[in-house]
Order: structure tokens, then sequence, then C-alpha cells
């Protein structure tokens, strides 16, 4: 986990002394300290979509929406922001050093995936449900998604995503795979 991983630092943290990857974050009302995962990638969305990876990728969704639309089945892309994306604009002064720095750099590129992951589900024709706008919007009010030391969804996360996947999935679903397409 995240938290063994700052314990497993070689150089202790002198008392007194932030942890050079301890974010304390703006949370509404509260500060909260909190632990990013990874950051995203550097790099365009163009870019990022001429990797060998995203390449692949390409390739799997095609695979994946030929198989489906032969079965009858709708596929649905769900793009899942991570906390970096959520939160690290609400990076306060009081953040360790590492913190303070990535997410400086990270702000003009915190879309770029999401943005890869657009142009790639138009460009095989699946539909898409991003949650990044939605849980800015809860981040923005003070909702706390993720668990402050893990990269992982809090009830409070699950629940935001449930209510907006729920919400995004119902047209589709009335209207059927066929008139999705």
């Amino acid at each position: 986990t995240i938290a063994k991983r700052l314990a497993r630092q070689a150089r202790p943290v002198a008392p007194g002394e932030r942890h050079p990857d301890l974010g304390v974050i703006r949370v509404g009302a509260q500060s909260v300290p909190m632990v990013f995962g990874d950051w995203n990638p550097e790099g365009s969305a163009e870019q990022l979509l001429a990797t060998e990876a995203w390449q692949a990728l390409h390739a799997l969704l095609t695979e994946f929406r030929d198989l489906c639309r032969a079965s009858g089945i709708l596929p649905v892309l769900l793009y899942l922001p991570t906390k970096s994306q959520v939160y690290a604009e609400y990076a306060t002064t009081h953040s360790g050093r590492r913190v303070s720095l990535a997410a400086a750099r990270q702000h003009p590129i915190r879309t770029n995936m999401v943005e890869a992951i657009t142009m790639l589900a138009q460009a095989v024709e699946l539909p898409l449900i991003n949650l990044l706008p939605y849980f800015e919007q809860q981040a923005e009010v003070g909702s706390l998604l993720y668990y402050p030391f893990d990269t992982h969804w809090n009830a409070e996360g699950i629940q935001a995503a449930a209510e907006y996947i729920w919400h995004e999935l119902q047209p589709r679903l009335i209207a059927g795979p066929r008139e999705n397409r």
C-alpha cells in the first residue's frame, strides 16, 4: 500500500518536518492529509494514443466491440479518474515538497488521459461514461471520494460513482444495444 511505501523511505522524516510525499488537501472546509498513488503520464492525448500500449488498447477495444455487437450486447467504457486528477489541484502550501511539485506539473496535463480515452472511444465507436467531471463537481463541494492513504474509493466515492453510472446508463438501457451504436 501507499502507507507502507512511505514507511520504507530511506531517510526518516525529522520531527516537525512534513513528509515530502504527504499532501494536505483542502476538501470543503477541512484540510485532509492525503497520499497520491500514480501521477498522470506526461504527454498530450495524441502522444499517449501513439504509444504501443494505447495502440494495443485500440486493437483490444475494436475486437471487444465487434464481439459485443455480434452477440447483441451494448458495451460501455467507463473512465475512472485517479485521485490526483480529482484532488491535486486542492493541494495546500502545507503539502510535502514532492506533492507540491507533482501537483503543479500535473495541472496542465491532468485531463490528457481522459481526452485520449475519449478520442479512442469515438474511434472505435463505443459509448463512454466519464466519471471525472462528476467527481470534480463532488470535490468542489467538499466531498471526499477516496481514502486519504489509499487509491481506492471510500463509501462516499462508491455511492457517487454508482449514482452517476446509473444516471448515465438508464437512457442507454432503455434504447437497447442496436440504437446505441
